[in-house]
């Protein structure tokens, strides 16, 4: 499922659930996505296909939704995109489409920090058919910096020419730590006096972004992205982060000479990650990643191997960590919580296995590694003892902890920037 409906369900304080999120897309190129169905891979197909085949996924997400309706008192369905989407509005599933399905109200939000919201409420609702208008209960106008008073009359106008109210002015909230879906601009900006640096190879198709959030969030450490040996720097260590196309991804490091580079760096300093990259050989015999039979030699950093298969391992791990040799025994025996997500299996030997370690380098399957407190302290504070440099006395905040934190931080300020009694009289008070 989405990285987006995980952190809405921990904002609930339920546990995540296949059904929040029974149909996911993710990009697997340019033009081609993965299509998952309740958490299991269906196939890859192209735009066109897909919006052929789409339709007949309505029966799986009313499923999901009368599911989870019958266990909550409230049910948010999250558009994907515009509802005013003419062009795909045969077909729609995931917008008015569904609204109309289950006789849901709609709130319509807009991003003012981005410009021109009154002209996209105001442009949504005209293009929306009759019956779709209708459905339409409240505005909302999300990430507004300055005085407040300022939107009054645009509010007025907006509400006399459209007929709909405006139930709520978000404010634009600095330094707001809630997990994005897989997007840069999440990351808190390069810290110049930072005392770790660790330099984030900016691969194709990345995902599960959130996995080096733990660092980046440090602030004597600074995360920096890079794509080309141009943009390379003095870093102290070097992340492969996921990507959603690890054959893609292989052929973006040799082609830009970033493999020659990562080999040598790792001569000296710590290399982690991109556990089927680091190894000698992807074998896509299935055409799984790539939709051909074919197999590549790798970095051949780690004396693994990985072949994929069709079916996705997926897994919730919570287990202490083996004893490793060589540079990375401050693991040894520390517990995780994590969860692995991916296509293919990786070999050393005849063994399966989701961790390896040799000399610098530190390969391995499980999302939301330094997660946990213990195993993030044990990483940073390696680094600096390579650099001689006392470790800092600041304590250190668990991942969940700290979303808890800033999900109750935002919530409060949603409470005090809407108009709650009329969402409620919108949800409860009657028929559409």
């Amino acid at each position: 499922m989405g990285r987006a409906q995980a952190v809405q369900a921990a904002a609930c304080r339920v546990l995540p659930a296949v059904e929040m999120n029974p149909i996911l897309l993710k990009p697997t190129s340019d033009r081609k996505s993965q299509v998952v169905i309740l958490g299991e891979v269906f196939k890859n197909m192209d735009a066109r296909e897909y919006f052929s085949f789409r339709r007949s996924l309505i029966p799986t997400i009313l499923d999901s939704y009368n599911r989870l309706a019958k266990k909550s008192d409230i049910v948010v369905i999250e558009g994907a995109g515009s509802p005013a989407e003419i062009n795909l509005r045969d077909g729609d599933i995931v917008n008015m489409g569904l609204a109309r399905l289950v006789n849901s109200p709609v709130f319509l939000c807009t991003d003012i920090d981005k410009g021109g919201s009154f002209a996209s409420l105001f442009g949504t609702v005209s293009l929306l058919q009759t019956e779709e208008k209708r459905r339409v209960r409240g505005f909302f106008f999300n990430r507004f910096r300055g005085d407040v008073s300022l939107l009054s009359s645009g509010i007025a106008e907006l509400a006399e020419k459209t007929g709909i109210p405006t139930l709520g002015v978000l404010p634009f909230v600095e330094n707001l730590k809630i997990d994005g879906e897989d997007s840069l601009s999440d990351f808190p900006p390069p810290k110049p006096d930072a005392k770790i640096k660790i330099g984030v190879v900016k691969l194709p198709f990345l995902s599960n972004l959130t996995d080096i959030l733990p660092l980046a969030r440090l602030p004597f450490v600074s995360v920096e992205f890079f794509s080309s040996r141009t943009e390379i720097s003095n870093f102290d260590a070097i992340i492969l982060p996921g990507t959603k196309n690890a054959i893609s991804a292989l052929d973006f490091l040799f082609s830009n000479s970033l493999s020659d580079f990562i080999r040598d760096f790792s001569k000296k300093n710590l290399v982690f990650g991109g556990f089927q990259l680091l190894g000698n050989v992807l074998d896509d015999r299935f055409g799984i990643e790539s939709g051909v039979s074919q197999k590549k030699n790798a970095l051949s950093l780690l004396p693994v191997s990985t072949i994929f298969y069709e079916k996705k391992t997926q897994n919730q791990v919570c287990e202490k960590l083996p004893v490793f040799s060589d540079s990375f025994n401050f693991f040894d025996d520390l517990e995780i919580r994590g969860y692995e997500l991916h296509h293919g299996q990786t070999f050393f030997g005849e063994k399966s296995v989701r961790y390896f370690a040799k000399g610098n380098v530190f390969g391995t399957y499980v999302h939301g590694f330094f997660d946990s407190d213990c195993v993030l302290r044990a990483f940073v504070r390696f680094l600096f003892e390579r650099k001689s440099i006392p470790f800092p006395s600041q304590k250190f905040v668990c991942a969940a902890d700290a979303l808890d934190e800033e999900i109750s931080r935002f919530a409060k300020i949603v409470r005090e920037s809407v108009d709650l009694k009329k969402i409620y009289d919108v949800i409860f008070g009657g028929k559409t």
